[in-house]
């Protein structure tokens, strides 16, 4: 009797493990991915917006205070590095768009394969310079976004060849995630 018993019990157990493998892979298998990819420098077409990056660096405290003069700098430690990246806007609408539904647009976040990282919007509004007080329809602004790369965010081999990391810029994550290659300049 107990052997039966067993017998049973196993036989449940196992056909309960095969139904639940069964159910993850027909989950994730209906799973895709909508990631759009884009080459550093090519034009990503947006809503009533298009943008391509003009340049990207990744400089040190001291570099990124001589390069734009702000002296207003987040970092965890002295020796922390900043990522900066500088976005052509376009408007393509047929009417003006403000400042902030241009930001709606544009404001996410830097991505490598081992690191993500929001935009830091207080250390971009020091060195933005912003011609008009809205983005007139077919005109074009540039717009500097900037992260911290903090020491410890990453090992001790990827910190010390962190400018051979590849980098992404993301500026939207729905309805598709959209992501531009990064080829920061030494």
């Amino acid at each position: 009797m107990k052997r039966i018993l067993r017998f049973s019990v196993a036989l449940i157990v196992m056909c309960a493990v095969i139904f639940w493998c069964g159910r993850i892979y027909s989950v994730n298998s209906a799973c895709s991915d909508d990631t759009e990819r884009y080459e550093a420098g090519e034009v990503v077409p947006g809503q009533d917006i298009e943008m391509h990056c003009m340049e990207s660096h990744i400089y040190s405290v001291d570099e990124y205070k001589q390069r734009f003069g702000d002296h207003e700098v987040y970092v965890l430690e002295p020796g922390d590095r900043l990522l900066c990246v500088c976005l052509n806007v376009r408007n393509i609408s047929g009417g003006p768009l403000s400042w902030d539904e241009v930001m709606d647009r544009t404001l996410g976040g830097f991505e490598s394969v081992t690191w993500f990282s929001a935009v830091v919007p207080g250390m971009g509004q020091n060195i933005n310079i912003f011609r008009s007080s809205q983005l007139d329809a077919g005109a074009d602004q540039d717009i500097w976004y900037v992260t911290m790369v903090s020491r410890v965010s990453f090992s001790q081999k990827t910190w010390d060849n962190i400018n051979g990391e590849e980098f992404w810029y993301v500026p939207a994550l729905e309805p598709v995630k959209i992501m531009m290659k990064l080829e920061p300049d030494d």
